[in-house]
């Protein structure tokens, strides 16, 4: 095992212990909706809760400082992840190798649980100045940043151009705004809460903004390459329906633009020394995937 995966290994056990003390129990009335908040957040990847903890670790912040706000990144991640398998949404019947949230508990709890995650996910990062000692201010700055990368100029406008694309009308410039405002942002985000948990001077929350947006969207080009891939595969699965880069582009010109955007999200990290080591590790590993 390399050292990178050894790091996301590392990271995605410690997230996991968090979420498990911080979800109610599935025991805990009403049963249902805690079993399916539950159920909706295993086995992920927890890349995005990661890049909170390895942005904090490039700004000398401990890891214990950041958690509540990884952990309540991966909440929203999942809460998004729900919305966006429902049958009036993506329509897709499965998520991480097992029914998605809706097949398993019904549409109706799973936008219950979508809601209750996104609600704990707020509750946390209100309880900052008490957990971690934040300033009540900037504790507020975040909860403000999660509302805008949530709402109408984020994740949810990003949804709703989703739903409305049309290939006939709407070009490459369309596309990549879904998936700025879909995928980036989250990135994004996970980002900013972490460069403002440790204290981060306005050039490095600009830099390291700048490095997370591109590498999200980085990010979203390899997946459509990858569920392109899919096609035809029954073993694997069906491919992602709806806009995506791989059919708008192409193979090769989509993993340019990834590309592309993987060289400015390392030109972001220019400013920081080896303490960035990670994220440059991340942004590099990204290109790699396999299928």
């Amino acid at each position: 095992m390399d050292i990178l995966s050894q790091y996301l290994s590392a990271k995605r056990d410690l997230i996991n212990q968090a979420l498990d003390q911080c979800l109610p129990p599935a025991t805990a009335e009403p049963r249902i909706i805690h079993e399916c908040m539950r159920y909706s957040v295993q086995d992920g990847k927890r890349l995005r809760p990661t890049i909170v903890l390895a942005v904090a670790e490039t700004l000398a912040c401990p890891v214990e400082r950041a958690l509540p706000t990884a952990v309540a990144v991966e909440l929203i991640h999942t809460h998004s992840l729900i919305l966006d398998d429902l049958p009036g949404m993506d329509n897709d019947d499965c998520r991480r190798g097992r029914p998605a949230t809706h097949d398993r508990f019904g549409e109706g709890i799973a936008l219950l649980a979508a809601d209750a995650l996104l609600n704990l996910a707020i509750v946390l990062l209100g309880a900052n100045h008490r957990l971690i000692g934040l300033p009540a201010e900037t504790a507020l700055d975040i909860i403000r940043e999660v509302g805008e990368n949530v709402g109408t100029n984020g994740m949810i406008g990003g949804q709703v151009a989703d739903l409305t694309f049309s290939p006939a009308v709407d070009g490459a410039s369309m596309l990549e705004r879904i998936h700025l405002r879909k995928t980036a942002n989250l990135f994004r985000l996970s980002a900013r809460a972490a460069s403002l948990v440790a204290g981060a001077t306005e050039h490095q929350l600009a830099a390291l903004s700048s490095y997370a947006e591109n590498l999200g969207l980085a990010y979203q080009i390899i997946d459509d390459i990858l569920d392109h891939a899919k096609s035809g595969n029954p073993i694997k699965g069906r491919p992602r329906a709806g806009p995506n880069f791989a059919t708008a582009y192409g193979i090769p010109r989509a993993h340019a633009l990834a590309e592309q955007l993987t060289r400015e999200a390392l030109r972001a990290l220019s400013g920081f020394d080896a303490t960035a080591e990670t994220l440059r590790s991340l942004a590099k590993a990204n290109l790699l995937r396999p299928a």
